[in-house]
């Protein structure tokens, strides 16, 4: 199988579910997307490389912690675990980790 290579996507910050993590600064998630309320599929699936979104995983992304801004600055959206698997406090971990080396740059 050929390896799929990530692209960046720039995601509207006004609607769906990214515009209430970057409102809220609160994690977004869901193992049944149908159920998701404020999910909007056009919005939320702007890559389109995904057929049928199923999980979501809207995480808030904040700038150097010494900022006077605590405000995001972005979000990271996460579709489709591999294998259909649920989202776990794993997830949660890795992305905090990740967000934490964004803030010390």
């Amino acid at each position: 199988k050929e390896e799929e290579k990530a692209s960046k996507v720039d995601l509207p910050l006004n609607a769906g579910s990214n515009r209430k993590v970057f409102k809220s600064g609160k994690i977004v998630y869901s193992d049944n997307v149908k159920s998701l309320k404020g999910f909007i599929g056009s919005i939320d699936n702007l890559s389109n490389n995904v057929r049928d979104v199923s999980s979501i995983m809207v995480l808030p992304v904040y700038g150097h912690k010494d900022s006077e801004n605590q405000n995001p600055i972005a979000i990271f959206q996460l579709i489709n675990k591999v294998d259909s698997k649920p989202i776990t406090d794993y997830d949660f971990v890795s992305f905090l980790v990740i967000n934490s080396v964004i803030e010390k740059t």
